[in-house]
């Protein structure tokens, strides 16, 4: 194994920017909006997601929601790559037999991550850039909006989740 005087990831602790991961860990309950197309109204149901932290570095999530009957449920893990220097955010759920991977950057004026990944989209079946947007309102509030960017033009918006800090 040749010798390296670099640090290694696996030597790497938490950073600044962990912090803003950690505002993700505990209970939320959720109202969610999904967008099903350009004039229709959308799909309104209530959700609720659990944040745990894995040390200092990622928080991992579950979320559940039931859409007229469907339960739907999710998992999320987000950190930040030194390395790269980019959020990682990666989603899979009980709707789509795909992992979903997404990367950006948090701007601290507008208290805003922005993700973005090419992903599978079922709908159109192909590859499309997904954009995913977290506000953080404050410790006790964020919003998640999450569009498709397509070929025939402006980006399609799929949902919008408004998370409220659950009381414990």
């Amino acid at each position: 194994m040749p010798e390296s005087n670099q640090t290694t990831p696996a030597t790497i602790g938490a950073s600044d920017e962990h912090s803003l991961i950690q505002r993700k860990s505990g209970t939320w309950k959720a109202t969610c909006q999904y967008f099903m197309g350009s004039d229709a109204s959308p799909i309104e149901v209530e959700g609720r997601e659990t944040g745990t932290m894995l040390g200092e570095l990622w928080c991992s999530s579950h979320f559940e929601a039931d859409m007229m009957g469907s339960p739907i449920a999710g998992n999320g893990s987000l950190g930040y790559d030194p390395v790269k220097k980019k959020y990682i955010f990666t989603w899979n759920d009980s709707t789509a037999p795909f992992l979903y991977l997404f990367e950006g950057d948090f701007d601290p004026e507008t208290n805003v991550l922005e993700l973005f990944g090419e992903n599978f989209d079922p709908v159109r079946q192909c590859i499309a850039t997904y954009r995913s947007r977290i506000e953080f309102k404050n410790d006790n509030e964020h919003i998640v909006d999450l569009s498709i960017d397509v070929p025939e033009g402006l980006p399609i918006k799929v949902l919008r989740y408004e998370f409220f800090r659950a009381e414990q």
